[in-house]
């Protein structure tokens, strides 16, 4: 997540000193943290990841059917 601080103060983080109006790339667990400054810290940039999942094809769907469970094709 990429955070802007927007206030007029620099903040010392483990990623080094924070000056007003910098950007700095923090993981979303970190950036709970220096979101707690209200306020003087705004998000840039917020990436979310999605877990994909595949479509069963049609073979799967017919596994199903004949044994009345999922069985994998190697």
């Amino acid at each position: 997540m990429k955070l802007l601080n927007v206030g007029q103060r620099d903040f010392v983080t483990k990623y080094g000193i924070w000056k007003p109006m910098e950007v700095i790339d923090v993981p979303d667990e970190d950036a709970e943290d220096l979101l707690a400054y209200g306020i003087e810290v705004k998000i840039v940039e917020y990436v979310e990841t999605v877990e994909r999942v595949s479509e069963p094809t049609q073979d799967t769907v017919e596994t199903i059917q004949k044994t009345g469970k999922k069985q994998k094709k190697r």
